[in-house]
């Protein structure tokens, strides 16, 4: 189905358009606007910050249309020949006035080819004349002794600071870490300690030595007082335990 509406389009030579095309609607409803070209079984768009493709099967349409992409291209042809910088420049200005910034920095560097010296260009391509020199922001930072890092100029100091502190914090870390596993480690010895103490204890005379075959039981003090109360009696002791103790 996709296919047969695709090839519909083409019959009616809806893919099959100049460059001065320049909406391009798709099947998720979204319209991109640019300068449009049929190339293979892709639609090439030409856009203010790039290019960007489509498959053919994607696109429902093509629409003619005026952008300032079409602008730019006369404007550029109409000065091609003059090689004029400040041509150049009031194209660059213009273009970032409708944010088509792709061709910006192509214009300034035709330009400064032209004449390098030229204010307008430098200062719009960012750069700084110091000292009778034009610097980029890069060749400033470098010359008063800034250093890129991860992505930004810094002082060699902040550097060393920005080291010392990740330094600090990777430290703590560690050391949160290391109290966090001695809380646990103390955590489960209480919970060991807390088992033991909770165990059953066996009583103390139950741990006395017992004598072996039939009195292999807990001993019997009163009954073995007896016992020797009875033979010190025979002894004739009169229970004074004296012919034990002569």
């Amino acid at each position: 189905m996709r296919r047969s509406g695709c090839m519909a389009l083409m019959g009616l030579g809806i893919f099959i358009l100049p460059a001065s095309a320049d909406e391009v609607t798709l099947r998720n409803g979204r319209t991109i606007v640019g300068i449009a070209q049929e190339e293979g079984e892709k639609i090439k768009v030409e856009i203010g910050i790039g290019t960007v493709w489509f498959p053919r099967d994607e696109v429902v349409a093509i629409q003619r249309g005026e952008t300032p992409l079409h602008v730019y291209r006369s404007r550029l042809e109409a000065i091609r020949e003059r090689r004029d910088p400040d041509d150049l420049v009031r194209l660059a200005r213009w273009c970032a006035s409708e944010n088509i910034p792709r061709y910006i920095p192509e214009l300034l560097g035709r330009a400064l080819e032209i004449a390098p010296d030229h204010e307008d260009a430098r200062r719009m391509a960012g750069y700084t004349k110091v000292d009778g020199k034009w610097l980029t922001q890069d060749e400033i930072k470098k010359s008063e002794g800034y250093v890129l890092f991860e992505g930004k100029w810094l002082h060699p100091l902040e550097i060393e600071l920005l080291h010392k502190q990740r330094l600090e914090a990777q430290e703590k870390k560690l050391e949160a870490e290391r109290e966090r596993r001695e809380r646990d480690a103390a955590r489960r010895r209480e919970r060991e300690m807390s088992l033991l103490r909770s165990e059953p204890r066996i009583p103390f005379e139950f741990m006395r030595p017992r004598p072996l075959g039939r009195l292999a039981r807990p001993y019997d003090w009163d009954r073995g007082l007896l016992d020797l109360m009875v033979v010190d009696w025979l002894f004739g002791g009169g229970f004074g335990f004296g012919p034990l103790t002569r």
